[in-house]
């Protein structure tokens, strides 16, 4: 049984030098590219266990996972995904992702109710490879309580700090 761990923790710096080559950023259609690495989208907020947030207008919440984690992590190769109505709450582990390289659980921005699964997500992993910012994982409602958000700058400045050490 593979050993579940934060994305990112236990890899040894060199994982993230291979795609974090250079760290300058440009707006194009709401997605922040950074120069021959990874994308942050603007419209969304990001957590430090590298996950996105969208809070739609309804007032729910959209939670997936950045495409600095999926690079982290490699291919994925199984989501094992929660269930309609459960409970989250601030980090604490909601699903887990498994990759080639690793086992890594996502963690809950949010305290509240999950409302929807993305079950596209379940039966095609890959999709958090190819396209992060679109699949997302869960959607939660009844939100009580939300960690603190970074910006996608903050989101850009502390990957880049991150592979920085």
């Amino acid at each position: 049984m593979r050993k579940k761990q934060k994305v990112g923790d236990g890899l040894p710096p060199l994982v993230f030098c291979v795609f974090v080559v250079k760290l300058s950023s440009v707006a194009l259609n709401d997605v922040i590219f950074l120069e021959n690495t990874m994308t942050i989208n603007s419209n969304f907020k990001y957590t430090k266990s590298h996950e996105w947030v969208e809070i739609l207008n309804d007032g729910t919440y959209r939670i997936g996972i950045t495409d600095y984690a999926q690079n982290a992590l490699g291919d994925l190769v199984y989501v094992n995904m929660p269930s309609e109505g459960d409970a989250v709450e601030i980090g604490k582990p909601f699903a887990d992702v498994e990759s080639v390289k690793a086992v890594a659980e996502l963690f809950s921005p949010v305290s509240g109710k999950i409302c929807a699964v993305n079950g596209a997500v379940g039966d095609a992993p890959g999709l958090l490879n190819s396209e992060p910012y679109n699949s997302w994982v869960i959607t939660v409602v009844d939100v009580t309580e939300t960690e603190e958000l970074l910006s996608p700058e903050e989101y850009e400045e502390f990957c880049k700090t991150a592979t920085d050490t």
